[in-house]
């Protein structure tokens, strides 16, 4: 039986349809296909005013050429009386006005011209000395067809084209596009930027494997607080920066949940949060029955934030999976505090809002990190706990660490005059601290409501309840091999931590490695805190079953005994190397 010539039709009108995609259209057969991007977005839209462009900008080139393709899946209520095709030098929504030259070819009137629903939309943009020319075709089913803009308006002052896509204005627009490609002739993807309003989102790729060589986890309980910021303690100094957590719990009825960008630490509470640069966050009223799309329950979230290097600095990228999908989303609204938006060293989630809109919830798996997988800590801005877990511990930027062997706690200050206080099963606590002039000073600790007061001295604290905490110094730890392969001395301090990482085993052919064992021919403890500088001896079993202790590097031994012979004349130190350790905790299990 014959197919009908309808049925016939539609391969045909697909094939159409994968042509325009493929090779440049109105222009001859001769010149080499155009390869697609494998990168798909998905751009929510709402707000009256909009543009949608590629990220990377264009180098302005005459003959440069661009394709843009998207599917127009939802259409809530459309009003702008102008959509079209612009092209600009800059990002900005009214590209027309705050531009130093620019094009825009548009259609006044009908207010779903560029918003055919279930239609795809297929655009070739080819820069110009006078700005841009472009050529649009759109399909639908059995559909397809060329499309033109009729009217043409244009800057006073047309540069180069380096942002180019569509454009609309003059009422409220809700609207969803998927399957969004920008890319160029070679399909190299440019990205998909949005203005304020627009949400875009990558459809096809993750940002980011999850950094599983991280071995810093935290949870985070927060209890009743408002304006709740979680972000990193120590620096960002790479072009991208990482959040992971997972919603243990959440009662919260936010009002707002965003991310903030800072160039400096974020501390306090309330109003003095606003020292930074820029806000992204989702306004919307939520009921109170709601909870944040931030704090979903059995939710697992990735943030990425990325330096873009153009004049909008940053970006970011919000992953969450929840019952088994994963879908990726932006925040509708952007706010700026100053200008500058490009030297963003800290990052914070924002929760609630106050003092009415509290926020609720225990996050697990908390890991903040930068693009070299390098733990950046963790920080909140309003009373509660955090709980490290993991093999490590950084205390990068620390003024000075405390410790009592007795209690196994110790405490580390920081020259912003924040203090933190971690017991024997890894939960810190985290307040600012300040000591008045006297001999010895009166240091008061504040932990959200709670406070506690210690006699300051320089070289340790002593709390209320008389427990002593000495200072600790700077440290090394030497190895000795008994080989002709050294280790590098690890050492210990502030910046470092104060507990001693684990090498490698050392090998001999033939020998069995026992254990590092100290002068006394006791078996070094890795997971205790070292307030004093050791050498550490490879302890070896030969085949005859015989252990021996190493004595230098040149394969030097004695045989195991009680102790090792202060007396032994050669050790063989190795080169120090700073940064190499970081304090090591252990925790009960759960």
């Amino acid at each position: 039986m014959k197919r009908s010539f309808s049925k016939r039709l539609i391969p045909l009108l697909v094939a159409v349809v994968l042509v325009l995609t493929t090779i440049p259209m109105a222009v001859s057969a001769a010149q080499p296909k155009v390869k697609v991007s494998e990168t798909a977005y998905n751009v929510n839209i709402d707000t009256p005013l909009g543009f949608v462009s590629n990220t990377k900008p264009l180098s302005g080139k005459v003959g440069e050429e661009m394709y843009m393709t998207y599917t127009v899946s939802k259409v809530g209520e459309v009003t702008a009386h102008q959509q079209g095709l612009v092209g600009s030098d800059s990002k900005s929504d009214r590209v027309y006005l705050y531009t130093n030259g620019g094009l825009m070819c548009y259609k006044n009137g009908d207010p779903t011209n560029m918003f055919k629903k279930g239609y795809t939309y297929f655009i070739k943009f080819v820069t110009t000395k006078d700005g841009f020319e472009y050529t649009m075709a759109i399909a639908k089913g059995n559909e397809s067809s060329y499309y033109a803009l009729p009217s043409v308006w244009r800057d006073t002052y047309t540069t180069k084209m380096k942002f180019l896509g569509l454009w609309f204005d003059g009422g409220p627009s809700k609207v969803e596009l998927t399957n969004v490609h920008i890319y160029d002739k070679n399909g190299n993807d440019l990205g998909v930027s949005g203005s304020t309003g627009i949400a875009a989102m990558e459809a096809n790729k993750k940002p980011t494997p999850s950094a599983t060589d991280v071995n810093h986890t935290y949870t985070v309980s927060v209890e009743k607080q408002y304006n709740v910021r979680l972000g990193n303690k120590i620096k960002n100094t790479t072009d991208e920066m990482y959040i992971e957590y997972t919603v243990k719990s959440s009662k919260s009825k936010n009002y707002q949940s965003g991310l903030w960008l800072n160039m400096a630490h974020i501390t306090g509470g309330g109003s003095t949060q606003y020292t930074c640069t820029n806000v992204t966050y989702d306004p919307q009223h939520v009921e109170a029955t709601e909870i944040s799309q931030m704090l979903i329950p059995g939710a697992k979230y990735l943030v990425k934030m990325y330096n873009t290097h153009t004049d909008e600095g940053w970006d970011y990228l919000i992953q969450r999976t929840y019952k088994g999908e994963t879908e990726w989303f932006k925040f509708t609204s952007n706010f700026f505090f100053t200008p500058s938006t490009k030297n963003f060293g800290y990052s914070a989630l924002v929760y609630g809002e106050g003092p009415y809109h509290y926020s609720t919830f225990t996050l697990s798996d908390v890991r903040i990190y930068d693009a070299n997988h390098k733990n950046l800590g963790v920080q909140l801005t309003v009373p509660g706990t955090i709980e490290h877990k993991g093999e490590m511990i950084s205390y990068e930027n620390c003024d000075s660490v405390y410790y009592n062997a007795e209690k196994d706690v110790y405490i580390a200050t920081y020259p912003d005059k924040t203090i933190e206080i971690t017991n024997k099963d890894g939960v810190t606590k985290q307040g600012t601290f300040s000591v008045q002039d006297s001999t010895p000073g009166d240091m008061t600790a504040v932990f959200g409501s709670e406070k506690q007061k210690y006699k300051f001295y320089l070289a340790y604290l002593i709390d209320a309840d008389g427990n002593r905490y000495d200072a600790l110094g700077e440290y090394k730890i030497s190895f000795v091999t008994g080989t002709d392969k050294t280790i590098k001395t690890q050492i210990l301090s502030p910046e470092n931590g104060y507990k001693v990482k684990k090498p490698a085993d050392p090998k001999v052919d033939g020998d069995e490695f026992v254990a590092w064992v100290t002068v006394d021919g006791k078996e070094f403890d890795f997971d205790k805190i070292q307030t004093s500088s050791k050498t550490l001896y490879a302890k070896w079993k030969n085949r005859a079953g015989k252990t021996y202790v190493a004595v230098d590097g040149e394969g030097g031994k004695v045989d195991a005994a009680p102790f090792i012979a202060i007396g032994l004349a050669v050790v063989i130190v190795a080169v120090a190397v700073a940064g190499s350790i970081i304090v090591v905790r252990r925790f009960k299990k759960q």
